[in-house]
């Protein structure tokens, strides 16, 4: 009789479930609370200042009235500049003040005519050349031609603005790259320690008859008078009266604050 076949053991194959993790209770992650728009003095040293809050849609900022006051700055208006926000983003106006609104380029920028150009303790007007200005005849005196150096074609002219609102030292514009600087440079202000010493470089574009300026890695910023309403983005420097500030476009949701 043959053997019958053993039954399998009730233990084969059996796949035996591990004991239960342990249930660990997880808190809400916190987010992080919103921070709104503002703008910060830079000190001499390069340290940011306390946090000037811009509220809503319009902030003012001036000597006497606005939201944002600083009694102490002789340089500004009583109501001198705006911070505005618009479809999402803040723009800073110049609320047609005596000494305007300047921010730092970050990168190469053209120039317009009647721009003004802040660099160091510089203010320089940049302003256009008509053609009957740009390229002039030579002079005759008694029936004859005066001698002296070639006189190239302008574009354009740097004047020196002084604290006395007149104008000084005439540059006249007329090479592809002109320089400027405390000591390389065409034009050099040796005696401006606020200057690096190649600051900034005006080029001129020929075909399109187009001037720019880039600053060349300075220690204090190249700036220019804003017109209208200029976009600000986070990390904006601007010059205001006798102050550097920083503007921080802030965390708030929805905000789109800084977006280029």
């Amino acid at each position: 009789m043959a053997a019958s076949a053993s039954a399998p053991s009730p233990e084969a194959g059996r796949i035996t479930a591990s004991p239960a993790a342990p249930m660990i209770a997880h808190s809400p992650a916190t987010a992080p609370k919103p921070v709104g728009p503002c703008i910060r003095i830079i000190d001499a040293h390069g340290q940011l200042g306390p946090r000037m809050e811009i509220d809503g849609d319009r902030t003012d900022l001036g000597r006497l009235e606005g939201e944002l006051t600083l009694e102490d700055d002789p340089f500004l208006d009583a109501r001198h500049a705006r911070f505005e926000r618009r479809e999402g983003r803040y723009h800073v106006l110049d609320l047609d003040s005596v000494n305007g609104v300047f921010i730092r380029i970050k990168e190469r920028t053209p120039l317009r005519d009647g721009d003004r150009i802040l660099l160091g303790r510089q203010l320089l007007a940049y302003d256009t050349l008509h053609p009957s200005e740009a390229t002039r005849a030579p002079m005759m005196l008694r029936g004859v031609l005066v001698f002296g150096s070639p006189a190239e074609a302008a574009y354009a002219r740097l004047t020196r603005i002084t604290t006395e609102g007149l104008g000084r030292d005439v540059f006249y514009l007329y090479r592809p790259e002109t320089m400027l600087g405390r000591e390389r440079g065409d034009l050099v202000f040796s005696d401006d320690a606020f200057l690096s010493r190649g600051h900034a470089r005006i080029s001129f574009d020929a075909a399109s008859h187009q001037a720019y300026i880039e600053d060349l890695g300075s220690s204090n910023g190249t700036f220019l008078r804003v017109r209208g309403a200029q976009p600000l983005s986070d990390g904006d420097e601007l010059r205001i009266g006798r102050h550097l500030f920083r503007f921080e476009a802030g965390s708030a949701a929805g905000d789109g604050a800084g977006t280029p």
